[in-house]
């Protein structure tokens, strides 16, 4: 839920840099939850 918190405040303010960012870190989140799920 944080997470979705966090998502929300970066897209609330939504410059470029930020959106990548969240987009690496939600990549990297799925990478890290699908081999062992």
């Amino acid at each position: 839920m944080s997470g979705q918190i966090m998502a929300n405040a970066i897209i609330a303010t939504l410059t470029p840099a930020s959106y990548i960012s969240y987009n690496i870190i939600g990549i990297v989140m799925c990478f890290a939850i699908l081999p062992w799920h």
